[in-house]
C-alpha cells in the first residue's frame, strides 16, 4: 500500500491512520482505539506525536492540559459536564467535538486563559452564592487569548458581582459568543475591563441582569472595550466607561 497523508481523498485510509496514531495510548486493550477515544477527552499533538486519551473527569481535563504543548488541541466530548477550575496553558486550544461541551464550575475564577490559548464551542456556566465577585472566564495577564462560539453565563445568588468575561491585563478577542452575568444583590457584567487590558467582542448576545444591583452589557474602568454587531439585553446600563 502506498503511503498517503491525512487529508487526502481517502477517508477509510485516513481513519485507519488516526486509529494507528492513537494505538500507543489505548492501554494495550486490543479494542480499536477510535472506539476508545470517542466519548473521551483527547489531546491531539500538532508535532506528529499522535494523540492521548483521558477520562471525562475534572482530573482528566487537568491531566490533558498538563500533557498538551503549545500548538496542541484538547478536545472535549459532546455535553461533557466538568466541575472545577482550570488554567489553559500558553498556546493550547480547548474545543468540543460534536455538540458544545459544558464546563460547570463552582469556584471563583473558573477558566483562566493564557496568551495564545482559546476556547471553542464550550459552555462555562458557574452558578454559586458568593459575597465576592464570580467570573466565568478570565483573560491572560499579557498577550491575546480567544473565545469563539462559546456560552459564558455566570450566576451569583450571593452579595457579590457576576462577571461573564473579565480581563486579566492582556487581551481577549471574542467571536459569536453568548455572554451573561446574572446577580442577585451585586452588579452583573457580560464583560468587565478593570485590569488595564482589552476585550474585543464581535457579534452575538451580551446581557447583565441584577435583581437589586446594576446590570451592564459592558463595563470598562481601566483598559479598552470594543463591541461590534452585538445584541444587548436586560442591562440597566448597557455600557459604561468610568
Amino acid at each position: 500500500m502506498s503511503i498517503r497523508k491525512l487529508g487526502r481523498v481517502d477517508p477509510v485510509y485516513d481513519a485507519l491512520r488516526v486509529q494507528t496514531m492513537m494505538l500507543p495510548f489505548a492501554g494495550g486493550s486490543g479494542v480499536p482505539s477510535a472506539a476508545i477515544a470517542f466519548g473521551k477527552i483527547i489531546v491531539i499533538h500538532h508535532d506528529g506525536g499522535g494523540a492521548e486519551i483521558f477520562p471525562v473527569t475534572a482530573a482528566g481535563l487537568t491531566a490533558a492540559l498538563a500533557a498538551a504543548d503549545a500548538g496542541d488541541a484538547v478536545w472535549l466530548p459532546p455535553m461533557a459536564a466538568l466541575i472545577g477550575n482550570w488554567t489553559i496553558p500558553v498556546g493550547i486550544g480547548v474545543q468540543a467535538y460534536g455538540k458544545k461541551a459544558n464546563l460547570q464550575a463552582t469556584l471563583t475564577g473558573v477558566v483562566t486563559l493564557s496568551a495564545s490559548s482559546f476556547l471553542n464551542s464550550v459552555y462555562v456556566n458557574p452558578s454559586i452564592s458568593s459575597g465576592g465577585a464570580v467570573a466565568g472566564v478570565i483573560g491572560p495577564a499579557a498577550g491575546v487569548a480567544y473565545l469563539n462560539d462559546c456560552s459564558i453565563i455566570v450566576t451569583n445568588s450571593g452579595a457579590g458581582d457576576a462577571i461573564a468575561v473579565q480581563d486579566g491585563g492582556g487581551e481577549i478577542w471574542v467571536w459569536f459568543s453568548n455572554m451573561a452575568g446574572i446577580a442577585d444583590s451585586g452588579n452583573a457584567y457580560a464583560a468587565n475591563v478593570d485590569a488595564g487590558g482589552k476585550i474585543d467582542i464581535k457579534g452575538f448576545r451580551l446581557s447583565g441582569q441584577s435583581t437589586s444591583g446594576l446590570g451592564y452589557a459592558g463595563r470598562c474602568t481601566d483598559g479598552d472595550l470594543y463591541v461590534r454587531f452585538a445584541e444587548l439585553d436586560f442591562s440597566t446600563d448597557r455600557f459604561t466607561k468610568v
